[in-house]
């Protein structure tokens, strides 16, 4: 039992020191800012007040830019979280794909023409019907539905390039 606490302990701490980080800092940044978390209660004790960078830095016999740097390190550990709505299970997956799709199309807008262009608002953002285009613009439904045919295969084809290897 003097033997497994400790051990066990010890490999729990170091999978969480070596694993538990989103963006992993270097090791000495690493062992830095968890120096600082260490020494932040007794400091904060001490001073009477919330330890600055300066602090810090003269409590742990390091530089400022040093435990700056610990510092912003940490945000690694911390990560700021996605908005309520993309985190939430299918309607975040929803979400994303939205964002997805909206930073994919604004990347070939401009290989579109301004008819194109015209054409993708008033089906795919309007939602109109393809009598209601006709209409606008003064062609006939046979027409746009041939031009939303040939604007759906350039789109295609233009999405396909991107996802190709670069040369």
């Amino acid at each position: 039992m003097a033997f497994a606490v400790p051990t066990i302990n010890g490999v729990l701490k170091r999978h969480l020191r070596d694993h538990a980080w989103t963006v992993r800092p270097p090791r000495s940044l690493l062992e830095r800012s968890l120096r600082m978390r260490d020494s932040w209660p007794e400091l904060a004790q001490q001073l009477g007040a919330e330890p600055t960078t300066a602090d810090l830095a003269r409590a742990l016999g390091d530089s400022t830019t040093s435990v700056a740097a610990g510092r912003e390190a940490t945000a690694g550990f911390f990560p700021a979280s996605l908005p309520d709505e993309v985190a939430d299970g299918d309607d975040g997956n929803r979400t994303l794909e939205r964002v997805e799709a909206r930073i994919l199309f604004k990347s070939i807008l401009n290989q579109l023409t301004d008819d194109e262009r015209r054409l993708i608002q008033l089906r795919f953002f309007l939602r109109m019907s393809q009598d209601e285009i006709a209409i606008r613009t003064g062609t006939n439904q046979m027409g746009v539905s041939r031009q939303l045919s040939r604007l759906l295969t350039k789109l295609r084809s233009i999405i396909g390039s991107l996802d190709a290897p670069p040369c």
